[in-house]
């Protein structure tokens, strides 16, 4: 037991008041890469609760008896799968209780919520299955709960009432932006994005999500017209009918929407069995000023989603003979207009606005950021027009210091976006995660 194995020229000591400290993460990294010399598979670790550690290591050589009354008492740990819904609800739980001594994986805690989840360098991914080492007593508190009960325990709710009264609830939205008429995969022809989108694999990706989960919402934020020769054959009518087939529940209007002008867009309606939400055009003395509106409420399990839309300024941008008369409003003025009336007016749950502005610039134009930033009441924004591709949801505090959250996918339907949101709506908790979906040729199969 007195074996000198190592050496530390600083003192390693546990922490009382907060989740990580020197000994908690040297604790961990070694669990993670001893575990992983045994099974390479494994994606992290959560070797031991904050208090688990039993005794400092003194500045000095450190022996297997340091090691051994380190050591949690009963020693153990065990290696499970865990799908990935059920890796979050853990995620959650241990935020919930301000964090723990982790390896292989980082979050940061937020209103005891956990946010930007990376797990080995890379964004969480809730339809992956992670392979995870915990202490053996972990194992039985996290995990035998199982199913939406974890989920209650994770949203510090009481776990009982919550489910036996259906008042925790999961809702998964699924979006796009800019898909740009893209129908067929890029061609394999040593570009960058060959082989990526597909109208057929997203297609078939949405059903399979959708006899998974119960409440999903498939939203888009504009720009579904021009960049292929189906546009300039069609004009819009192919893209339209495929976003009908695959049920998507509404989009907002994007630059290239009026490419072939207002009464070109409102000549393909009749294929979109979707509404078109757009809270800063006034278009009413056009082709569409009965076409649109400004938002829509969307009732899931009980739940009530806001949902608007807000556009580009136009001026500029579109040659104004293809916008006519479609007046710009101001877009931070509107969305504070319409999230309140969603929030505070019809009570919603969750507020969404399909925003076409824009991510960020360097310039002073309203991007999504700029939104966020300079509004209440909106809790996700899904962007679009700069086609940016963020791994993970990005989150930015509003007006009244409360998260606004903004994701975007990139372009061209390479990527279908993904976020779950678990709430009791009644006490107004909520939880989020964000997955992008690449969609490639080994959805195929």
């Amino acid at each position: 037991m007195n074996e000198v194995i190592g050496y530390t020229d600083v003192l390693l000591a546990k922490s009382s008041t907060v989740p990580e400290s020197v000994l908690g993460n040297f604790f961990a990294d070694a669990v993670f890469n001893q575990a992983r010399k045994i099974e390479p598979k494994i994606d992290f670790v959560f070797p031991t609760t904050t208090g688990g550690l039993r005794n400092d290591i003194a500045k000095g050589p450190i022996t297997v008896s340091s090691i051994f009354e380190l050591m949690p008492f009963e020693n153990q740990l065990v290696l499970f799968n865990l799908k990935g819904e059920d890796a979050l609800k853990v995620i959650t739980y241990v935020a919930g209780r301000g964090g723990q001594p982790v390896s292989g994986l980082r979050f940061n805690i937020k209103d005891k919520m956990p946010q930007n989840i990376i797990v080995n360098g890379k964004p969480f991914d809730v339809t992956k299955t992670y392979w995870v080492v915990a202490q053996k007593i972990n194992r039985r508190n996290f995990i035998r709960t199982g199913g939406i009960a974890s989920a209650a325990i994770a949203l510090s709710l009481n776990s009982l009432d919550a489910f036996a009264n259906g008042r925790l609830q999961k809702l998964t939205i699924l979006h796009t932006n800019d898909v740009h008429s893209r129908i067929e995969p890029f061609p394999m022809d040593g570009s960058r994005n060959q082989g990526l989108g597909g109208t057929a694999r997203r297609s078939a990706l949405i059903k399979k999500i959708r006899a998974e989960q119960e409440n999903v919402l498939l939203l888009d934020a504009g720009d579904i017209f021009q960049g292929t020769p189906y546009f300039n054959k069609f004009g819009g009518e192919l893209e339209m009918k495929l976003m009908s087939q695959m049920q998507y529940d509404a989009t907002t209007l994007g630059n290239h929407d009026f490419d072939n002008g207002v009464e070109g867009f409102y000549k393909q309606l009749p294929h979109a069995n979707f509404p078109v939400l757009i809270a800063n055009y006034d278009l009413s003395n056009t082709a569409l000023s009965k076409s649109t509106q400004p938002f829509k409420i969307f009732k899931k399990a009980g739940l009530k989603i806001g949902v608007f839309g807000l556009g580009i300024q136009l001026k500029g941008l579109v040659d104004p003979k293809n916008y006519g008369e479609t007046q710009y409003l101001d877009p931070i003025i509107k969305a504070n207009e319409t999230a309140s009336l969603l929030k505070n007016d019809y009570k919603c749950d969750l507020v969404i606005c399909l925003s076409h502005l824009g991510y960020s610039y360097r310039n002073s134009s309203v991007s999504d950021k700029v939104l966020a930033a300079n509004t209440r009441n909106i809790d996700l924004i899904i962007g679009g027009h700069t086609h940016t591709f963020l791994d993970v949801p990005e989150d930015v505090k509003n007006l009244d210091g409360q998260i606004t959250t903004i994701n975007q996918v990139g372009f061209a339907g390479i990527n279908l976006g993904r976020i779950d949101y678990y709430f009791e709506p009644f006490k107004y908790k909520k939880m989020k995660v964000g997955t992008p979906y690449l969609i490639n040729n080994k959805l195929d199969s």
